[in-house]
């Protein structure tokens, strides 16, 4: 997802390109435009929120950058829009903003139906739910949307500053923001932002900025705005002690630091509002906008304020960012880049949106970015092959498994039924109950066929026995097969030698519990001999 966010200033209008992956995001591009009537007075009227030169840079903005991005977010004028910070001891979300509502009603000078109101509420913080409600006078709102919408720009989201800011910090990498305040020394107006634990508290804006620099400068000493605004950028500073200055550079020091006196009372008005409020002091203060960047400025700071000054530079606080600004660039783009963040998913995603309601966007016709899929697309590519490949190889184990199964059964089919037809034993494998009949068939053979062994006419396998008992011992021979049936008696014997073998066989024709004995010939099995014989039993009891 591409995310286009538009910090809309009245000498430049920075903008930045978030590109989110699920969790991950990045800047991929940075853009500072200058206004082009950044330096003529103020003609905005009842029926213009912004300035001709504004209007067409964000022309110029949708027509480089509007065509590739899947949502847009830009700032409001600070005129038109006030914010209250409350806690509620109450988690219920719906009770929350009801009692936001009759909260603020009271507090606000115009209609609450005729505003637009919206609210983030942060996480819990013990039994209070803090929350950031922002409320814009329907009129001006929808004066501002239409001048923006007549230059083809159609903002998905209109977002407060103050709730940007605090979208940066909750994604800042570090220690974070605890107690810290935001100075933003922009071109006709200053804002201030103050913040506990990460939280805005509050703001205040103060209508000094580097344009009352430049012309205070040409004032003083009887130049043009073009003269005095080059005479800023290339020798401006403001004095720090120490400094070995002539007369001339304490006077040109002293009406740079005289031009922003009221931004420096009116933020040193605000620390002491915090501290009382609050108990606590601000411990550090980041500096940020394009008069920032005057020589000794976060010197001057630290010295009167007694706090650590830092720049509020984003890839400083997001290490993870891949952009490399200029710092004289980069000092410009900490509000845009807190616009972008407040749309990425996850901590610090801000719910304030004023474009809801009457004003909710219409669309801006259908754009597909193929490239947001790519990502997505490979994932669920590795794991569909995954689960393949896991699917294939249980598969196959359980296709062998089958098959092992498959053969024992046959080999036992075989032990109890003998040598069976292919075709019968697909049959028998198939059909249990086929199966079952033929087992028992050959079972009740058996039991039959050990009922004629043990009848009152017919031999006992346990006399036979006894009666092969009594070969002579001087004829040496071994029983290696001895296959006995009721009407005929099978014998492989096996002797240490030919002479023991004849022995042998003369010993066994003459036994009486044989009849019609036949020997086989001899056979050699090494140095000792083989031979059979079969005959018909005969043993009675008692024989």
């Amino acid at each position: 997802m591409k995310i286009l966010a538009i910090d809309i200033g009245t000498a430049h209008i920075k903008s930045v390109i978030v590109e989110t992956k699920f969790k991950r995001f990045d800047i991929i591009l940075h853009d500072v435009t200058s206004v082009p009537d950044a330096w003529e007075p103020r003609v905005a009227g009842a029926e213009q929120a912004l300035t001709d030169g504004q209007l067409s840079t964000l022309a110029e903005i949708k027509q480089r950058y509007g065509a590739g991005v899947d949502r847009i977010v830009t700032n409001l004028p600070y005129a038109i829009y006030g914010s209250r910070f409350q806690n509620f001891p109450m988690k219920d979300k719906r009770k929350v903003l009801s009692a936001v509502h009759f909260a603020i009603e009271d507090e606000i000078p115009f209609d609450l139906d005729d505003c637009v109101v919206s609210s983030h509420l942060y996480p819990m913080n013990g039994k209070n739910t803090p929350v950031l409600t922002g409320f814009a006078p329907l009129t001006a709102l929808s004066r501002f949307v239409d001048n923006i919408s007549a230059m083809g720009l159609s903002p998905d989201c209109l977002m407060m500053e103050e709730a940007a800011l605090s979208s940066q910090f909750a994604k800042a990498k570090g220690e974070g923001a605890r107690n810290v305040a935001v100075l933003n020394l922009g071109h006709r107006k200053s804002g201030m932002f103050f913040f506990k634990d990460g939280l805005p508290m509050f703001h205040r804006n103060n209508m000094v900025g580097g344009f009352h620099v430049t012309e205070a400068i040409a004032t003083r000493y009887g130049l043009g705005l073009a003269e005095a605004e080059l005479a800023k950028v290339d020798r401006g500073f403001l004095a720090i002690p120490g400094m070995d200055l002539t007369p001339d550079q304490e006077a040109f020091a002293e009406t740079i630091r005289g031009s922003l006196e009221p931004v420096f009372a009116d933020f040193q008005q605000s620390l002491m509002a915090y501290n009382s409020r609050f108990g606590e002091d601000i411990s550090t203060i980041y500096v940020a906008g394009g008069t920032s960047l005057l020589p000794g400025l976060m010197e001057h700071l630290g010295q009167r304020f007694g706090r650590k000054i830092l720049t509020l530079q984003p890839t400083r606080m997001i290490p993870q960012l891949s952009i490399q600004p200029q710092k004289s660039v980069e000092m410009l783009l900490p509000m845009a880049t807190a616009l972008g963040l407040s749309q990425v998913s996850g901590e610090g995603r801000s719910q304030i949106n004023f474009r809801t309601g009457a004003l909710a966007a219409t669309g801006r016709g259908l754009s597909l970015n193929f490239s947001q899929f790519v990502y997505p697309a490979k994932l669920a590519t590795a794991v569909y092959l995954v689960a393949m490949f896991s699917i294939i190889g249980q598969t196959v184990l359980l296709n062998r498994q089958r098959l092992d199964k498959d053969d024992q059964l046959g080999r036992s089919i075989r032990a109890v039924l003998g040598a069976v037809p292919s075709s019968l034993m697909t049959s028998l494998k198939s059909n249990p109950v086929r199966l079952r009949a033929s087992v028992q068939k050959k079972l009740d053979e058996y039991q039959a066929l050990v009922k004629g062994n043990g009848g009152g006419g017919g031999p006992k396998s346990l006399e036979f026995l006894n009666a092969l008992s009594q070969v002579p011992k001087s004829a040496t021979t071994e029983i290696k097969v001895l296959d006995y049936r009721p009407a005929q008696v099978s014998l492989t014997m096996e002797s240490p030698s030919q002479s023991s073998a004849e022995q042998a066989m003369q010993a066994l024709q003459a036994l009486p519990v044989l009849q019609n004995p036949k020997t086989g010939p001899l056979e050699s099995r090494g140095t000792r001999k083989r031979f059979t014989l079969s005959a018909n039993p005969s043993v009675k009891k008692g024989g």
